[in-house]
C-alpha cells in the first residue's frame, strides 16, 4: 500500500485497517487442533529447541534457526543473539516486522497405506517485531534466559564485557 500512491490517504487507511483485521481473523482450517490458551502455547514453547526467525529479504524469506530465550507475558518476547554483523543483522537492522516458528513432540502416525500416514507434532507460529537490544543490563538477562531455556541444572551470569561483545536480539510477539 505504501507504493500505491493514487490511493487517498483515507482509502489506503481502511485498506489497511482491513488488511490488518484479515491478518488477525485468519483461522486454523483444522480448529480441533488449534492452541490458543497462553499456559498451553507456554508449554509447547518450554519443550522446543529452536525458533525459526522469518525475514523479508530483498531476494525473498530469509529463514534462520536461532537458541533462544523466553520470556512469557503480554507482550510475550523471545531472545536470541548472534555476531554483530552479518545478514540477519543487516536485515533486522534497527527494527522489522517478523514471522516465527517453533515445532516439537515429533511422532509418525503410520498405517498399512501410504496415504493414511500422518505426521504430529505440536507448534507455536506466530508474528512480531524484532529489534536489537541496546541496554546493557537487558542484554544480560536476555543471556540468561536464553542459557536457562537450554540448561536448567544451574544459573548463568554474564560480565557487561560478554554482554557487550554479541548482538542481542528481542522478538516481542504480536
Amino acid at each position: 500500500l505504501r507504493d500505491a500512491p493514487y490511493i487517498r490517504r483515507a482509502e489506503r487507511e481502511s485498506l489497511q485497517s482491513i488488511q490488518k483485521t484479515n491478518r488477525r481473523e485468519r483461522k486454523m482450517r483444522r480448529r480441533d487442533r488449534e492452541v490458543v490458551q497462553p499456559e498451553k502455547m507456554d508449554e509447547i514453547i518450554e519443550c522446543c529447541e529452536v525458533l525459526r526467525l522469518g525475514l523479508n529479504a530483498e531476494d525473498g524469506p530469509y529463514i534462520v534457526p536461532l537458541n533462544f530465550g523466553y520470556a512469557p507475558g503480554s507482550p510475550a518476547k523471545f531472545y536470541f543473539h548472534g555476531a554483530k554483523e552479518g545478514r540477519k543483522a543487516e536485515m533486522i537492522g534497527s527494527g522489522c516486522k517478523a514471522g516465527f516458528e517453533l515445532d516439537t513432540g515429533h511422532r509418525l502416525g503410520s498405517a498399512e497405506l501410504g496415504c493414511k500416514h500422518t505426521y504430529f507434532y505440536q507448534s507455536v507460529i506466530g508474528t512480531g517485531f524484532v529489534s536489537p537490544v541496546e541496554d546493557l543490563e537487558e542484554k544480560k538477562q536476555a543471556l540468561r534466559l536464553i542459557m536457562a531455556h537450554y540448561r536448567k541444572d544451574r544459573a548463568f551470569s554474564f560480565t557487561d564485557e560478554q554482554a557487550g561483545s554479541v548482538a542481542v536480539f528481542c522478538l516481542t510477539v504480536e
